[in-house]
C-alpha cells in the first residue's frame, strides 16, 4: 500500500509516494492556478502507481490563500447585532495595527471583504454576560435575509454581540438565512472561533464565508475526480494548525486551510529535526513564488491566533509562518527611485521566468541563478524543462543592466542574487531576533525548489553555524503532509480573574470542548485509542491586551492547578518579554482544547552508507562574489551520495527537485537519511 502527499504551490505541484517498505518516489508537475484540481491529478498520474494501491491521499493547498490575496472569493453578506455593522470598517485602534497607521493621514485603508451595503443589522441583544436584554426578532431576520437573496448574496457570515456566551441567537438566524437561501453558505462566530474581541472574531468569521463557496467547488471536484482515478481513500487535507482534516470539515470551515501549504513545510521541518536529533531549527521554504519562514523550539512550530491573511485579521490557531514575495519567479524591476528591487511581482508558472521560453521577457532570480552557473540548462526539473540561458541574458540586459548601468550581465545577476538574499534575511530575523530568539542557536533548514541554492547565504548573514538540506528539498512539504497527525481546535472566551474563577464552571467548559473534539474525531473515522486531547489557556495580567497560551495539565480543575497555571504564566512572560510581575493578578482570557488523532508515521529508509570523497560527474564554470568571476566547480549527483560522504565548497549538488550550492570554505556531510548538514569548514 502506498501513501501520497500532494502540495500545490504557486509554481509547481510537488508529489511524494511512499509504499511500507519506505521506498519513496518523487515528482514535480507544473501548478495549474485556473484549474488547481488539473495539477493534483496531473501529480497523481505522474506517480505512475496502481491508484487502488494508495490508502493514505493527503493535499496541501494555495486555493483559499489566492483566493484571499486576489480577491477572488463569494459575493458575501453580514448579519450582525444593531449598531455593530461597521466593525469591519473601524478594525483595531492601535497606532500600528493591521497594517493601519493612526498617524498616517494618507494612507489607504483596506477594503473590508463585505461593503457597507451588504452589512445587515438586526436588533437583538446579548449582555457580557451571557443574559438577553432583547430576544431575537425572527421577523427582522426574514426580512434581512430576503434583502440579501434579492442582492445575490453566495454566502452569509452571522456574527452577534457576546454570542459566545449565548449561542442560541446566531443558530437560529443560521437557520431562517438557510429557509430563504437554500443554496448559499452560510457561517456563525460560534462554528468559526467562539472567542472574544469583536473585529477579530467578525473578520474570520466573514473570511470563513467569503471562502467557502468556491474552496466548496474545488474540495468537492477534486474529490470526485480523485475517485475517478481509482482511489479508495477519502481525500485529507492539511489544516492551517499543521494538522490534517478531512475534506468534509474543510467545506464546513474553509478558513482553516487558508495556510495549508504552508504548515506543511513547517512540519517537515519538525519531522526532520526531529529525525536527525535537532530540536531548534528555523524553516526557510523557497518556492517559485514566495519564501516561507518558520521558528520551531523544543521541536514544536510556533502558533500564533493573531494571524494575517492579505490586511485581514484571523483568530484561529494557525502556525506562525511569516511569508515575503521572493521566489524563483520574482521579478528584478527598477523603482521610480532608480534602486534595484526584486519581488514581490511573481512570473509564476505561466509565463514563468525569461529562460523557460514561454513568452516571459521580465528578469527573475531563475533567470540570475541561471547566468550565475548555479543552475544546469539541461537539467532543470529532471530535464523536463530546458532553460534559455540567452533569453534570461536578454531580459537582464534588457530591464536591469542598460537602465542600472551594470558593468556586465553576470555584476547584474549577482546583484539579483543577493538582494532577494537580504530580503530573506530579513524575514529570517522577523522570527528570531524580534521575538527574542538567537538565530546563532538554531538549524536553518532549508527546502523548496529554490531553498538550497540561496539558504546558504541565508545562514552566513546571520552567523547561524548549521545549515540542513532534507533528502527532497524541492518537496519537502509534501513530507510534512505525510507526517502530520489529525488536529481539530476548540475554543471558548472565558474572561475572568484566576483568583476566585469559578472551577466548576471552567470544568464544565472543558469536558465540552473535549466532547466536541471526541466526536470530531470519531466523525473522521480516528479510533478513540488513537485521540488524545489536550487542554490550553490562554493568560494575561490584568489590564494587558494580549495573552500567553499555556498548557493545563490533565486532570479536574483544582485551585492547585490554577497555582499551577499561575506560575507557568509568570515563566513563560518572563522568557517572552524579559520580565514578569509575580505579583500582579492574572485573568483568564480563552480556555482551548486540541483533539489530536494519531496517524500512522511512513517509514523512510536509512541511505547507503560510503567512504571518502564522491566523485563529480562534471566540472561547470559558476559565478562567486568573493572572487568576482567565474570558478570551475565541481557538480555531483544528489541520488549518488552515501551517508557520511563529505564535499567540500565551491560545488554544486543537483537532483530532480532541487540543486544546492557549497560556498567556498564551506563544508557538507551526508546524513543517515540523506540530509546534507552544511557549516563552515
Amino acid at each position: 500500500m502506498y501513501s501520497i502527499g500532494i502540495d500545490t504551490g504557486g509554481t509547481f505541484t510537488d508529489v511524494i509516494l511512499i509504499n511500507e517498505e519506505g521506498n519513496i518516489t518523487v515528482k514535480k508537475v507544473p501548478s495549474t492556478p485556473e484549474h488547481p484540481e488539473e495539477a493534483v491529478i496531473n501529480g497523481l498520474v505522474e506517480a505512475g502507481v496502481d491508484t487502488a494501491m494508495i490508502d493514505r491521499f493527503v493535499h496541501g493547498t494555495t486555493v483559499n490563500t489566492n483566493a484571499m490575496i486576489t480577491g477572488t472569493g463569494a459575493k458575501t453578506g453580514l448579519v450582525t447585532t444593531e449598531g455593530f455593522r461597521d466593525v469591519l470598517e473601524i478594525r483595531r485602534a492601535h497606532r500600528l495595527a493591521d497594517y493601519v497607521n493612526l498617524y498616517n493621514l494618507q494612507q489607504e485603508l483596506p477594503k473590508p471583504i463585505v461593503p457597507r451595503r451588504y452589512r445587515k443589522e438586526v436588533g437583538e441583544r446579548v449582555l457580557y454576560d451571557g443574559s438577553v436584554l432583547r430576544p431575537l426578532p425572527e421577523d427582522e431576520v426574514r426580512s434581512v435575509a430576503e434583502s440579501l437573496m434579492k442582492e445575490g448574496m453566495e454566502a452569509v457570515a452571522v456574527v452577534y454581540i457576546f454570542a459566545y456566551n449565548y449561542p442560541d441567537h446566531e443558530k437560529r438566524t443560521k437557520e431562517i438565512i438557510q429557509e430563504i437561501l437554500p443554496n448559499a453558505f452560510v457561517t456563525t462566530s460560534i462554528e468559526t472561533d467562539a472567542v472574544f474581541r469583536e473585529y477579530e472574531r467578525t473578520s474570520t468569521t466573514v473570511i470563513n464565508a467569503y471562502l467557502g463557496p468556491h474552496s466548496r467547488t474545488y474540495f468537492s471536484k477534486l474529490g470526485e475526480k480523485v475517485k475517478e482515478k481509482g482511489v479508495n481513500s477519502e481525500v485529507i487535507l492539511m489544516g492551517s494548525n499543521g494538522g490534517t482534516l478531512e475534506l468534509k470539515s474543510a467545506i464546513e470551515k474553509p478558513v482553516t486551510t487558508i495556510l495549508s501549504g504552508l504548515a506543511g513545510g513547517s512540519i517537515g521541518g519538525a519531522f526532520l529535526a526531529d529525525l536527525t536529533g535537532r530540536k531548534d531549527v528555523i524553516t526557510v521554504d523557497m518556492g517559485g513564488t514566495s519564501c516561507d519562514v518558520c521558528l520551531i523550539h523544543d521541536g514544536i512550530p510556533t502558533v500564533t491566533t493573531e494571524g494575517k491573511i492579505a490586511n485581514h485579521s484571523l483568530t484561529i490557531p494557525m502556525i506562525d509562518v511569516h511569508t515575503i514575495g521572493a521566489g524563483g519567479g520574482s521579478i528584478a524591476w527598477i523603482d521610480s527611485g532608480g534602486a534595484l528591487r526584486v519581488g514581490p511581482q511573481s512570473a509564476g508558472a505561466e509565463p514563468g521566468p525569461a529562460c523557460y521560453g514561454k513568452g516571459g521577457d521580465l528578469p527573475t532570480v531563475t533567470d540570475a541563478d541561471l547566468i550565475l552557473g548555479y543552475l544546469n540548462p539541461n537539467n532543470f526539473l529532471g530535464g523536463k524543462i530546458i532553460l534559455d540561458m540567452e533569453k534570461a541574458r536578454d531580459a537582464i540586459k534588457k530591464h536591469i543592466v542598460k537602465p542600472f548601468g551594470f558593468a556586465s550581465v553576470e555584476e547584474a545577476a549577482f546583484a539579483i542574487h543577493q538582494i532577494v538574499n537580504s530580503n530573506m534575511s530579513s524575514a529570517l530575523r522577523v522570527v528570531s531576533v524580534d521575538k527574542s530568539y538567537d538565530p546563532r542557536e538554531f538549524t536553518l533548514v532549508a527546502f523548496g525548489g529554490a531553498g538550497p541554492v540561496h539558504s546558504i547565504d541565508l545562514a552566513d548573514s546571520l552567523n547561524i553555524p548549521e545549515l540542513l538540506i532534507p533528502r527532497y528539498p524541492g518537496i519537502h512539504s509534501a513530507v510534512g503532509l505525510l507526517v502530520a497527525d489529525n488536529q481539530h481546535d476548540f475554543r471558548r472566551s472565558y474572561v475572568a480573574p484566576l483568583d476566585g474563577a469559578d472551577l466548576g464552571y471552567i470544568e464544565e467548559i472543558y469536558r465540552e470542548l473535549e466532547k466536541e473534539g471526541k466526536e470530531r474525531m470519531t466523525k473522521e473515522g480516528i479510533p478513540e485509542e488513537k485521540q488524545e486531547i489536550r487542554r490550553f489557556a490562554e493568560i494575561r495580567y490584568i489590564g494587558q491586551a494580549h495573552e500567553v497560551n499555556l498548557p493545563v495539565q490533565e486532570g479536574e480543575i483544582t485551585k492547585s492547578v490554577l497555582d499551577d497555571i499561575k506560575e507557568k504564566f509568570h515563566e513563560a512572560h518572563f522568557n517572552l518579554y524579559s520580565h514578569s510581575s509575580p505579583d500582579a493578578p492574572t485573568m483568564f482570557v480563552t480556555l482551548a482544547v486540541k483533539a489530536i488523532g494519531r496517524t500512522p508515521t511512513p517509514t523512510f529508509q536509512h541511505i547507503e552508507k560510503g567512504t571518502g570523497k564522491p566523485n563529480s560527474i562534471e566540472m561547470r564554470p559558476v559565478y562567486f562574489g568573493e572572487y568576482k568571476k567565474y570558478v570551475d566547480t565541481p557538480v555531483y549527483s544528489r541520488k549518488e551520495l552515501l551517508a557520511s560522504q563529505k564535499i567540500e565548497g565551491p560545488a554544486i549538488i543537483e537532483q530532480m527537485d532541487s540543486t544546492t550550492l557549497i560556498l567556498p570554505n564551506h563544508e557538507a556531510t551526508v546524513d543517515h537519511v540523506g540530509s546534507l548538514t552544511i557549516h563552515k569548514s
